[in-house]
């Protein structure tokens, strides 16, 4: 059904069906990403869906006013709807006896239900059905159409277009206030730029976007498009000058993707934008170079690797200078994998800091000079902080090992030569062990 739908033309525009519901989708993402971008950074994200589902009790009083399922009084009601559903929320947190989610969640759910009750009684004879307003239809949106110099149009596209230009004039004028307050609100406070009441302008602007947006997309895939494609944009980069175009990248590429997967698969557009943003998302938080998962997967191994190697020079040393035999199994727990072990031998060896030695016909590894000062820094480290905790923290002698082998491996020079002097250059150890 809807592969026909699809690639039906409308008269006078020469543009098909689907490529009306594309640039529908894209116009709808802009706004609601730019916007998207703010809202996670502010840990707003939650009260977006509040306000989407919450627009429902004004549109259908609106409706039981005016009589009309469109145009300017079912805006205003929507737009009444959700500036209560933001106040009601505040007024709760303020309070102090109620947190922001449970404020959220009490309020989201009341007024919603409202809605859903008020629609089916009141308008149940009437073309406004609350499946298409959670769910949309996006592929009938181009059907509605207006004329402009000879030129037919999805109507929808004029609020679309004015919430995206609003959207835009209002970051422009207030990317400073906006990138100060997401960051450092307390900074921002102390500066006069009063986060609490660009929250509200942020949220009534969140309001009109999610509004001026439903009839054609629902308010489910605006609460897709205001989340998913922002989310996955922060994953990407830290940058809020690079996170906000990939935002509306990934928006308008969560359209034009789903637009071909619904028409591939005959299903629901909405549903299937949605589906696409959900793609983007897990895509990018499994490979994002800075915050994915594999990435930070990857750094988990290179320092457990890095430290294993840090473990095995410092084992080579204590055995070098104790006179113990280099052939005895490792005592160090994480160098009783063989695994590990071999790694951590392979990269001192590429590194230069591990070199082997034929020992009456049997090879054997050894430290070079440079894996010597290496070595000789961490075990210097280890025994230090024993010394440290010893001194200053009392500990027992039987409390000290675990978590010097901890802190051994990120204790720089600076650091040591602080602690020395702190300790007043020790020489031996609380075991008795010489510092190098």
């Amino acid at each position: 059904m809807f592969q026909s739908i699809l690639q039906t033309s409308p008269a006078g525009s020469g543009w098909s069906i689907g490529a009306w519901t594309i640039l529908i989708g894209c116009l709808s993402a802009i706004p609601a990403a730019l916007i998207g971008v703010f809202l996670c950074l502010r840990r707003m994200s939650l009260l977006a869906d509040a306000i989407s589902h919450a627009v429902l009790p004004g549109i259908a009083i609106a409706f039981l006013v005016s009589g009309q399922v469109s145009g300017l009084p079912i805006v205003v009601g929507a737009v009444i709807a959700a500036f209560l559903t933001t106040t009601l929320t505040r007024i709760m947190n303020s309070s102090g006896k109620v947190n922001e989610q449970a404020g959220i969640g009490v309020v989201f759910t009341t007024l919603f239900a409202l809605g859903v009750m008020l629609i089916s009684i009141a308008a149940e004879n009437v073309d406004l059905d609350p499946g298409c307003i959670l769910y949309g239809a996006i592929e009938f949106v181009p059907l509605d159409t207006v004329t402009f110099n000879s030129f037919e149009f999805p109507r929808s596209m004029l609020p679309q277009g004015l919430a995206a230009i609003i959207t835009g004039v209002f970051i422009v004028l207030f990317f400073k206030e906006l990138k100060l307050c997401s960051f450092d609100s307390g900074l921002a406070d102390s500066m006069g730029f009063h986060p609490s009441r660009l929250d509200i302008i942020l949220l009534v602007l969140t309001s009109t976007v999610t509004v001026f947006s439903f009839e054609a997309v629902g308010s489910i895939l605006v609460i897709v498009l205001l989340v998913a494609p922002a989310s996955a944009a922060l994953l990407m980069s830290d940058k809020l000058e690079v996170a906000m175009p990939l935002a509306v990248l990934f928006g308008c590429l969560s359209s034009i993707s789903g637009y071909f997967a619904a028409l591939s698969t005959n299903t629901s557009v909405a549903g299937m934008i949605a589906i696409s943003a959900g793609v983007i998302i897990m895509a990018t938080w499994l490979f994002s170079p800075g915050h994915g998962e594999i990435a930070n997967i990857i750094r988990r191994l290179k320092l457990r690797l890095s430290i294993a190697t840090d473990d095995l020079l410092a084992a080579y040393f204590r055995r070098q200078f104790s006179q113990k035999d280099l052939s005895i199994s490792f005592e160090n727990p994480k160098l009783r994998s063989r695994f590990w072990r071999t790694l951590a031998q392979h990269r001192a060896i590429r590194k230069g800091w591990l070199a082997s030695e034929s020992n009456q016909g049997n090879p054997s590894m050894y430290l070079t000079d440079q894996g010597l000062e290496l070595a000789k820094s961490i075990v210097r480290s280890h025994r230090l902080w024993e010394s440290f905790l010893h001194q200053d923290f009392q500990l027992p002698e039987d409390h000290l090992h675990e978590p010097a082998e901890l802190a051994e491996h990120f204790l720089g020079p600076d650091l040591q030569t602080q602690l020395s002097f702190q300790l007043e250059k020790p020489n031996i150890d609380p075991h008795g062990s010489q510092i190098p």
